[in-house]
């Protein structure tokens, strides 16, 4: 197997009052790829999860169904957003880079709440197992996101709009 680089996307804007740098960011990887760390052989965080390999997340996430594996699908894990114009500018990011390489999907580990916003962007999006309370005590879920709308005519002027008012 052919090891991929992750992507991270990040975006930075320094707080006007206590001058810190608030950072937002999400790391792409592609589910068929496979890194060797000493004598452990990992994928990406959904599939090694389901597989027992990440300890304080459940096997049993997508209801004992093997995680997706694709070159059309991508992992977009780590999303962290300092306010929901940023979240969309970034999701519109990175679905023009994965579009740009043959992606259809992208499968998340990620807080549950996601879901009704990338569905209201125009990507339809969806569970695909159980909900679990994850780190921050806070409902987390595998989600699978449609990127085909990606390009029509009403999804770029959704991203002019959210790319406009981010600037």
């Amino acid at each position: 197997a052919s090891l991929h680089p992750a992507l991270a996307l990040r975006s930075a804007r320094r707080d006007a009052q206590t001058h810190i740098f608030q950072y937002s960011y999400t790391r792409l990887l592609p589910t068929v790829s496979q890194v060797t760390f000493g004598t452990m052989r990992f994928s990406y965080m959904v599939k090694d999860a389901v597989e027992g390999l990440l300890p304080g997340i459940p096997q049993d996430i997508l209801f004992g169904e093997p995680a997706p594996v694709g070159n059309h699908v991508w992992e977009m894990t780590r999303f962290h957003a300092r306010d929901r114009t940023t979240m969309k500018t970034i999701f519109d990011k990175a679905a023009e880079f994965l579009t740009s390489r043959g992606a259809t999907h992208t499968v998340s580990f990620t807080r549950t709440s996601y879901k009704s916003v990338l569905t209201a962007r125009g990507f339809p999006t969806k569970k695909l197992g159980s909900e679990v309370r994850y780190g921050d005590g806070r409902k987390y879920c595998v989600l699978e996101t449609d990127l085909t709308q990606w390009g029509n005519e009403k999804m770029v002027d959704k991203v002019s709009t959210a790319i406009s008012l981010s600037s």
